[in-house]
């Protein structure tokens, strides 16, 4: 289950800013783009224990927003994930597998930090492309466009 977080747009502006200069910068004619961070828990959970642990565990809910099962790009955009590679350590995955055990009172789930990124302005291959090497190295990240 993969469980997003993003920042309310009344404080992610700067965040969303500097993400569509760094966009920009790269060679994409963008028009907007914002971020979110993704959590893959893969763990034998109720519905209602994803909830709690976003909820109450990896949103803070003065300024993030979160959906259990991932986000959607929004109508003439598209969304593009950054993740680890398995082999690569995940210390924020293991942080908060360990905090979900003792915070949910269940076993340590395995638990994948990732990111979405959302773009309005810019789509095919080229654009995936740059995309793809402005926002991940290959040598660490998979990266992948979700939806356009």
């Amino acid at each position: 289950m993969v469980i997003e977080i993003r920042t309310k747009p009344k404080y992610a502006a700067s965040e969303d800013a500097a993400l569509l200069a760094r966009m920009r910068a790269a060679g994409l004619p963008l028009t907007a783009a914002s971020s979110a961070r993704l959590y893959r828990i893969e763990a034998d959970w109720r519905p209602d224990a994803y909830k709690k642990a976003a909820a109450e565990l990896l949103a803070d809910p003065l300024t993030d927003n979160w959906m259990v099962g991932g986000g959607k790009a929004p109508s003439g955009s598209w969304r593009a994930e950054v993740w680890l590679k398995t082999s690569v350590t995940d210390v924020v995955g293991e942080s908060v597998s360990e905090s979900a055990a003792g915070f949910l009172g269940v076993k340590a789930p395995k638990v994948r930090f990732g990111h979405a990124f959302y773009f309005k302005g810019a789509a095919g291959p080229g654009a995936e492309k740059a995309a793809a090497k402005a926002l991940s190295n290959p040598l660490i990240h998979s990266f992948k466009v979700v939806k356009k």
